[in-house]
Formats: structure tokens, C-alpha cells, sequence
């Protein structure tokens, strides 16, 4: 498992952009989460882990016909969560089984040597440098030094609103995505 792999679980990343957040503590973005309905209680004997709180479904949207999502440990053994990271001192790769290369954001070009982010590497066709805000990850994968989990949510299952996004931004004073790993 890579260091930006958490449990074999699918889940929903959301993550940060590039730039200095105002703050680096992941209280500012519980707070904001739970200020939103979004986040609920603590899970027992977790200092990280967050059940969904009772507006957890007007801002994150399940797609299909009728979803059958486990909003607590008394619905099913596979229920969702929230998991809240503390801020890296540089960008750490998230990838899963569902990872495909990222392309360039200039040129397009696959990036074949895209595992290892631990040095800088540069894109053979246009010479930018292939990290954080360069690559394109198709929302299949991250490289990022701030991540948000909502575990036990399947790829493309779900899209976090615009609302929530906006919010995390305002906490944090950088920019947040989102990408689906699977198991």
C-alpha cells in the first residue's frame, strides 16, 4: 500500500490544491464540515473519524436510481464516513486499483513514470514540471498534501456540491477537488 492508500475501502477524495492554506489544522475543516450539517459525531475510540451529521445528504449527491447508503454503524458493516488527514509537508500520491496515468495539464501527454512523486519530474513533450496543479487525474487519482475521506462510497456514486467545495476553500484559502479510489 503506498503512503497516500488508506484501507482497502472505495471512497471519495476530496483534496487541496496547491498554495499556503491559512491554516494547517484539520479542525478548521471539521468545524466548517460540521457547521454545514455535514459532519456528525465522533466514531468511537477514533480522534479522526467522523459519522455523516444530518445534512450530510444536501451536500453530498448520490447519483442512480435509488442508492442504498449506510449513514451509521446500526444501517450496515459497510458504512460511510468521514476521514479527516493532518496536513503533509509535501504532496503524497492517492491512487487505487482504479488509477489510470495522469496526462500533462499543458500538452496532454500520458505521464508513464507517474508512481513515483517523490522527485520532481518533468513532461517529455512540453518540459513542465509533472506535479500537483500540472497533472490531470481524470478523478481517478491525487497528489496532494491535504486530504478529506468519505469512505465507503463508490467510484462516481457520488459528487460533492459546489457549496461544500466553496466552503472548504474559504477555511482553508486553497482550492479543493475531488477524485473517487477504489478498492
Amino acid at each position: 500500500m503506498n503512503e497516500g492508500e488508506s484501507e482497502a475501502r472505495p471512497r471519495l477524495l476530496l483534496y487541496a490544491g496547491t498554495g499556503t492554506p491559512v491554516s494547517n489544522d484539520p479542525d478548521v475543516l471539521v468545524k466548517t464540515m460540521t457547521g454545514l450539517g455535514l459532519v456528525g459525531g465522533k466514531l468511537e475510540h477514533s480522534l479522526t473519524d467522523y459519522l455523516p451529521g444530518e445534512r450530510f445528504l444536501d451536500h453530498i449527491t448520490f447519483l442512480g436510481c435509488s442508492p442504498n447508503i449506510a449513514l451509521s454503524p446500526e444501517e450496515g458493516k459497510s458504512y460511510c464516513y468521514i476521514h479527516f488527514s493532518e496536513m503533509r509537508p509535501s504532496p503524497v500520491l492517492y491512487a487505487s486499483t482504479n488509477t489510470v496515468p495522469p496526462r500533462c495539464r499543458q500538452c496532454e501527454q500520458v505521464m508513464r513514470d507517474w508512481r513515483d512523486c517523490s522527485e520532481p519530474a518533468f513532461c517529455s513533450r512540453c518540459s513542465v514540471e509533472a506535479r500537483q496543479d500540472n497533472l490531470m487525474w481524470r478523478r481517478q487519482g491525487a497528489l496532494s498534501r491535504w486530504v478529506i475521506e468519505i469512505l465507503n462510497i463508490y467510484p462516481r456514486e457520488a459528487v460533492p456540491s459546489a457549496i461544500l467545495l466553496t466552503a472548504l476553500e474559504n477555511a482553508s484559502g486553497v482550492e479543493w477537488r475531488y477524485a473517487y479510489l477504489q478498492t
